[in-house]
């Protein structure tokens, strides 16, 4: 039956769309923005007390809840449009649409940010993580496989031993922080760490410091999720921003075309990562050269304006031969090849999290001409910067 209006016009029946219990408030502030735009009733899964309603004639459902679980097969018997907004994957997606974090594309993000820094030993540090029934075992093996290609060492360590079980928390800090720094005694420093979790980080820069570990000269730390942990603590801790805002908007829009009667898509949505976040944790430049590592900072932060080999030997007050020399030994190349390796990192971040035009963001990364950009990207790349977009956007 139609709603009456105040002037006494029937008003169409809005949508019912039920939404999972207790989302954050940035999460809820985002839901009922796009759900006023589009003219949805919400109704909050915590608030009914005894599951659904008999009665109660839902248009479509944004849940958390496994494909296998009880609401979830609800909503299939009913006949229900509804999206799994989840992070790691299920063997029943395929029942249940579903939007997920793209795993392997943190994994490969994490360590691509190691190796931008000159490092060339990285490790990563997990819960059983090398098993592939385990949740992280996907941004695990991303990370290990994406290090090897990209020409350095990867070191494992599982953060979990049978005889943990017996420690009391207390006792297991100190225990966890010896095994740590045991294994970080054996790598080359300095090294790149990624641990699966900003608490994991947190937890990790803790123990450093119990063990005289220094971060990040000695250990550079990289944390996941960009949530409260790496914002909050003493060491600003950097960590990959998930993407979780854009990946509940695509959950929303999908959830809209299901109800608009399209078909439901039998595998995952993946979001990839919108950026890493570069804090003080990371911040330092694998070189054993002091002076090599002043050159590198003075190109990272000049970039933009597209310094030569002598205006970075003026900076340093050195003769050009003995930046030139020392560079090479301290980096494996030379200064002038490593202002263009830095300017197509730059450009190709850009490229991914800018809507800008190309042009523009050419000129942001050092580039004097378009055709000069065009040129080294296409030689380096082997496609055009536009190609590159898409296809790193999922657009082919």
């Amino acid at each position: 039956m139609d709603r009456v209006g105040i002037y006494g016009a029937p008003q169409a029946q809005r949508p019912k769309v039920l939404v999972w219990d207790r989302p954050d408030e940035s999460q809820m502030a985002l839901i009922f923005e796009l759900a006023d735009a589009w003219g949805w009733d919400l109704i909050g899964h915590e608030y009914l007390e005894d599951g659904l309603p008999p009665d109660l004639t839902l248009s479509g459902a944004l849940i958390t809840d496994l494909p296998d679980g009880a609401l979830a097969g609800e909503l299939r018997k009913r006949g229900c449009p509804a999206v799994r907004f989840g992070r790691l994957p299920h063997p029943g997606d395929n029942t249940l649409p579903v939007v997920l974090q793209d795993q392997a594309a943190a994994g490969r993000l994490a360590a691509a940010h190691f190796v931008e820094r000159r490092f060339k030993e990285v490790g990563i540090v997990s819960y059983h993580a090398s098993s592939p029934e385990m949740d992280n075992h996907t941004l695990w093996s991303a990370f290990c496989e994406h290090a090897q290609e990209l020409g350095v060492r990867c070191h494992s360590l599982d953060f979990h031993q049978k005889k943990d079980d017996e420690l009391s928390a207390q006792e297991r800090l100190p225990h966890r922080a010896k095994r740590l720094a045991a294994w970080v005694s054996d790598i080359p420093k300095p090294m790149g760490l990624f641990a699966t979790s900003d608490e994991m980080a947190l937890t990790i820069w803790r123990m450093c410091e119990r063990e005289g570990i220094r971060v990040p000269e000695e250990v550079a730390l990289l944390g996941g999720q960009n949530g409260r942990a790496c914002k909050l603590s003493t060491m600003r801790i950097s960590s990959i921003d998930m993407g979780d805002s854009v990946r509940l908007k695509e959950a929303m829009r999908l959830l809209k075309r299901l109800m608009a009667g399209e078909r439901a898509p039998t595998s995952p949505i993946l979001i990839p990562p919108q950026r890493l976040v570069e804090r003080r944790s990371t911040d330092v430049l694998a070189v054993s050269d002091p002076l090599a590592g002043r050159a590198l900072t003075f190109i990272w932060e000049n970039i933009q304006t597209d310094p030569t080999v002598d205006e970075v030997a003026n900076a340093l007050e050195i003769p050009r031969r003995t930046l030139e020399r020392r560079f090479r030994q301290a980096v494996g190349g030379g200064v002038k090849g490593e202002i263009m390796r830095r300017r197509l990192q730059v450009y190709c971040r850009l490229l991914r999290n800018s809507d800008e035009p190309i042009v523009d963001l050419a000129v942001k990364a050092g580039y004097q001409s378009q055709e000069a950009m065009h040129r080294h990207f296409k030689k380096a790349m082997g496609t055009s910067p536009n190609a590159y977009r898409r296809a790193e956007r999922g657009g082919g």
